[in-house]
């Protein structure tokens, strides 16, 4: 304990001078704690049972107020009122009647222990008091305004000055003569006005001895009136330091208090700039009121002469002139004077410059009333602004800035400091490089990679608000696959993504092309990193049970090639459905499956019709893999039809047929994708109107939608004629198709071939599907009035016409087989036919392709 005592500073002036930290029950309560019992032995109350009469008493200036007249006042009243007037902590009062005449413990006081009580002119050389201030009443009333007296300047008591070095005795002199010792004195710092009162009133500091023995008798050179009323303070209410210059109550904000006013300070850190003006003390609100409200404080401050001050980091910075002031964003008329002793007791922190820095050697120009941050030194040369000599003020202390344009070179590669992310600044706007692009690309040939690190709050004005991802799009929505050996366009027409993030053409154009061709999708893509192998199309990615699924693709319809891409591109990428091989043929739970296309999953009744479509065996799949698919469609007729091709099929092959005969046959033709037409087995025999049943043997004559038996072959070959022979048939089959009346002797008209059209496999209605068991009535032709013969010679063909020179089309970026033929309104089969295209992804810019 004695190890914390400061001769300087043994009571703070936010302690002494704090007159509301007590009330009077407060007072009574403590007195009764420190004595239980009195036995009041010399006919004299102790003093928590003490009480008088007072008188009144016209209070003086620098003092105390006056005071009325008072009947039968305990002491615990009068502590607490006489505090109050005289502005002292009524706790300095308790602790000094205790260092005095020890009246708080003591159970037996006598007349003269009130009489001297605080010891008020009665000096330590003397036989006793002056008896105008002598009593219990006169000793607090007098003793209080003594002290208070002590600090205004306008008293004899200014030679002990704050922020000086004085020297005290440790004993009085005449002691020390009457003793024939010499004692000596101690030299030190004084901290506070309320330490100097201390000293007036008792003007001796303790030697080591009396600190060695704090309870206790030192040697012949101590004295105790300092030492015990540290004691006795720190003992009853705690550290006797409290606050400086900082003070708060229990409620309030913070003040740093100049003189007689407050001034509130609202950014905690000028608190901590302000340290050597502390420590920040709680005191009474009643106190923290007595002081007058003058404002807010801000960092600039000004001393008597005129000269202004930046405060940070427990220093004061120098500005040269207003005019400088302003460019730090702040007023002159609005600096707040310090005394010369708080000036005093901040260090010295230089001048203040345009240029400073922060811990990491981050450096920032300060410029127009706010901060802009540097990256680099190759920016600064770049930008040609000239900077002055670094301060040693932080960029910490300049929170209160806003934040201007960052200097940056344009194309820096940079490090972002909050997000940790590289990034680059394009002249204009900075862009974030999402980590897994990062990861997976080195931006460094493109752009000037810096060791900066910019704050993200310093790149606010500049920011993009788009991260770059490996899939990117251009302003004009040009999308583009960011790869180690460039970005490689995207086909606008099938895009990887739809929300691909969009960046400048400026960043772009930094970044090389790559000399891979247009990708189109779909398209089949893998990882650098992982296995799987995904189908990207219409801007999703679409998972393949296995790798080896991808050459069941027909590289007819896209390239089934596999490319690999940065792991970052597979992520961007939306997850879509798994995706199954068109034509292949799935089961799960009790439902079969005809894959037809991407998107489309025909229902298949029974095994019958599984075998008379040709499908074998069906692969069992989890039902998560089919989630993409609409399965709503039955594929339980005879008839299909791939673009305007119609077929009919029978035991796994698919027969072509003219669309007058197929309208002869029920139901109405499904309509099956591209991927699924190329898939199936076609007939070499082309179908006509005549089936011939494998078990019964029977010829039939397809009409209106019925089967018609034919007599016998003799009737078959006069019914046909020179039109095409039968097919046999299976049984399954033949119950397709509902038995009508005989055949005629003559070969009835073909129907018209009126049937609906459904809706292509690859983009199904959900809300509507072909019914396998309707079957709309074609159109009937007219009854011809002559039947066609049979034997009939074929009608001689017309004489040969020069034929219109034939329609043609050059590929341009972009382009893609399916596109090019719905523009023209021709199918993509007949397109890639007409110009003997195996593989509709190995088009090329420039070339030309005949329109059919």
């Amino acid at each position: 304990m004695a190890s914390q005592f400061d001769p300087g500073l043994i009571i703070g002036d936010s302690v002494f001078y704090d007159f509301g930290t007590m009330t009077a029950d407060d007072v009574q309560k403590f007195l009764e704690s420190k004595l239980p019992s009195c036995n009041n032995a010399n006919g004299m109350k102790c003093i928590k049972d003490f009480r008088m009469d007072t008188p009144a008493v016209n209070g003086e200036d620098g003092r105390c107020e006056s005071l009325p007249s008072q009947v039968n006042q305990s002491a615990a009243r009068m502590i607490y009122v006489i505090a109050n007037a005289c502005k002292i902590n009524p706790r300095v009062l308790i602790v000094t009647l205790q260092k005095e005449q020890g009246l708080i413990t003591n159970g037996n006081p006598t007349k003269r222990s009130y009489d001297f009580a605080l010891g008020m002119n009665c000096p330590d050389t003397a036989s006793g008091c002056s008896a105008s201030s002598a009593g219990f009443f006169w000793q607090l009333y007098k003793g209080a305004g003594q002290l208070q007296w002590y600090g205004d300047p306008r008293g004899s008591f200014t030679f002990l000055k704050v922020g000086q070095n004085i020297t005290r005795r440790y004993q009085d002199k005449q002691v020390e003569t009457a003793k024939g010792i010499n004692c000596g004195s101690k030299t030190f710092q004084l901290k506070s006005q309320a330490t100097a009162a201390l000293y007036y009133y008792t003007p001796y500091t303790p030697n080591a001895a009396a600190m060695a023995n704090l309870y206790g008798s030192g040697d012949a050179c101590s004295a105790y009136g300092n030492r015990n009323f540290w004691r006795y303070y720190t003992d009853w209410f705690g550290s006797p330091v409290g606050g400086g210059f900082l003070l708060k109550s229990e409620t309030s904000g913070t003040y740093l208090i100049v003189e007689d006013k407050k001034y509130l300070i609202n950014e905690p850190a000028l608190v901590t700039a302000l340290k050597p003006l502390g420590p920040l003390g709680t005191i009474s609100q009643t106190y923290l009121d007595s002081f007058t409200s003058a404002g807010e404080l801000t960092r600039l401050v000004k001393s008597a002469a005129g000269i202004y001050y930046f405060l940070a980091d427990a220093q004061k910075y120098t500005f040269t002139n207003c005019d400088q002031v302003a460019g730090f964003g702040l007023d002159c008329t609005k600096a707040i004077q310090l005394t010369a002793n708080q000036l005093a007791a901040l260090g010295i922190g230089g001048p203040v410059t345009e240029y400073v820095s922060g811990v990491d050697g981050d450096t920032y120009l300060i410029q127009g009333g706010a901060k802009r941050q540097i990256l680099d030194n190759e920016s600064l040369v770049d930008s040609r602004i000239g900077v002055p000599a670094l301060s040693k003020l932080k960029i910490s202390a300049l929170a209160y800035l806003p934040w201007g344009k960052p200097i940056m070179r344009k194309g820096s590669l940079f490090t972002n400091a909050a997000t940790k992310k590289l990034a680059i600044y394009d002249g204009e706007l900075y862009y974030d490089i999402a980590a897994d692009s990062q990861a997976d690309i080195n931006f460094a040939p493109w752009f000037t990679a810096s060791a900066g690190v910019m704050k993200s709050e310093a790149l606010a004005a500049i920011a993009s608000k788009q991260t770059i991802r490996t899939i990117v799009n251009s302003a004009a929505g040009q999308q583009y696959l960011l790869t180690a050996a460039g970005k490689r366009k995207v086909s606008a027409q099938t895009p990887l993504v739809g929300d691909a993030p969009t960046i400048s053409d400026s960043l772009l154009s930094a970044i090389s092309d790559s000399t891979a061709p247009t990708l189109n999708t779909p398209v089949f893509i893998k990882s650098t990193t992982k296995k799987d192998v995904y189908l990207a199309a219409d801007g999703a990615k679409r998972l393949l049970p296995t790798a080896t699924d991808r050459v069941k693709f027909n590289p007819a319809v896209f390239d089934n090639t596999l490319l690999t891409v940065p792991e970052s591109a597979i992520e961007q990428i939306e997850l879509g459905n798994p995706v199954l091989a068109p034509a292949s043929y799935v089961t799960t739970g009790s439902a079969n499956y005809w894959i037809d296309g991407l998107k489309r999953a025909l229902v298949i009744s029974s095994a019958d019709q599984a075998a008379l479509l040709g499908l074998g065996s069906a692969k069992r799949v989890a039902a998560s893999q089919l989630a993409g698919y609409y399965k709503k469609t039955k594929a339980n007729g005879i008839k299909y039809r791939c673009d305007d091709q119609y077929y009919v099929v029978v035991t796994g092959k698919f027969h072509s047929i003219s669309a007058s005969d197929a309208a002869d046959y029920p139901g109405t033709a499904l309509k099956l994708s591209e991927h699924n037409c190329l898939a199936i087995t076609k007939a070499t025999v082309a179908m006509g109107r005549f089936i011939k049943t494998s078990d019964t043997k029977k010829i039939f004559l397809i009409d209106d939608g019925k089967k018609r038996l034919v007599a016998s072959t003799a009737a078959y070959e006069k019914l046909r004629g020179d039109g095409l022979a039968y097919v046999v048939v299976g049984p399954y089959f033949a119950s397709k198709i509902a038995t009508g009346t005989a055949a005629p002797k003559t070969m009835p008209a073909s129907e018209a071939a009126t049937e609906a059209t459904p809706s292509p496999s690859t983009s199904p209605s959900p809300t509507v599907s072909p019914s396998p068991s309707a079957s709309p009535k074609p159109t009937v032709s007219a009854t011809p009035t002559v039947s066609p013969s049979p034997k009939a010679s074929p009608t001689p063909s017309p004489s040969p016409s020069v034929s219109a020179p034939a329609k043609t089309y050059k590929v341009v970026a972009g382009d893609s087989i399916t596109a090019i033929a719905k523009k023209f309104g021709v199918t993509s089969t007949a397109l890639m036919a007409a110009n003997k295209i195996a593989n509709a992804n190995l088009i090329k810019i420039g070339q030309v392709l005949i329109i059919p």
